[in-house]
């Protein structure tokens, strides 16, 4: 176990963790942003392409 003098703070271990918290849900929010517009893309290319009929 480690000395008490080597542990990081309360503070510390809770600064880094909501500073963690935050870039997962800045990276979660833009990758599901790309997911959308991928989507929109996808319906525009479909809605765009001839049809065979």
């Amino acid at each position: 176990m480690k000395d008490k003098e080597q542990m990081l703070s309360r503070r510390d271990l809770d600064e880094a963790f909501h500073n963690l918290h935050d870039q997962i849900i800045r990276i979660a929010v833009e990758e599901e942003e790309e997911m959308i517009k991928q989507e929109v893309d996808e319906k525009q290319n479909h809605e765009e392409a001839p049809r065979l009929d």
